[in-house]
């Protein structure tokens, strides 16, 4: 019985692709490990620092205007008098509800813009960087 054979072409897209795609993996992994606590975090579901409650609370503060909105915050208050004791009339009160009075909040030109701070809230829980925005995190990754 013979063995197998087998022919390997090494040609230049080969070397290429190791060239450029081994040295990728490896700085991938290298941010990847030394930003782990951020990315725990962002998956951690009793993190206040998580992807979801950051998206959440971004888009709600862009729609309110309230740098420090919480979810949880807003339906308190929706739900409940000045006092604290429960409001069954604010629940099926929706027609005053209005979130978007500021037309800011949707002008993709406006640093008030719904997307934008929602993005820029995600990349910031990821990152923990308070001051995150898209465009600088991509100018920095390419240049």
């Amino acid at each position: 019985m013979s063995k197998p054979q087998v022919n390997l072409n090494v040609d230049g897209i080969m070397l290429v692709g190791l060239v450029i795609g081994v040295p990728l993996v490896a700085y991938i992994g290298y941010k990847l490990y030394s930003s782990k606590e951020a990315v725990v975090d962002a998956i951690n579901p009793a993190s206040d620092k998580n992807l979801v409650y950051s998206g959440v609370n971004g888009i709600g503060s862009a729609f309110t205007g309230d740098d420090n909105f919480t979810l949880g915050g807003w339906a308190f208050d929706w739900t409940h008098n000045a006092d604290g004791s429960f409001n069954t009339g604010s629940i099926w009160d929706v027609v005053n509800f209005t979130p978007i009075g500021d037309l800011r909040k949707i002008n993709p030109a406006s640093d008030q813009n719904v997307f934008y701070k929602g993005v820029n809230g995600i990349g910031s829980a990821i990152t923990g960087d308070k001051d995150f925005t898209l465009g600088g995190w991509i100018y920095d990754i390419t240049h």
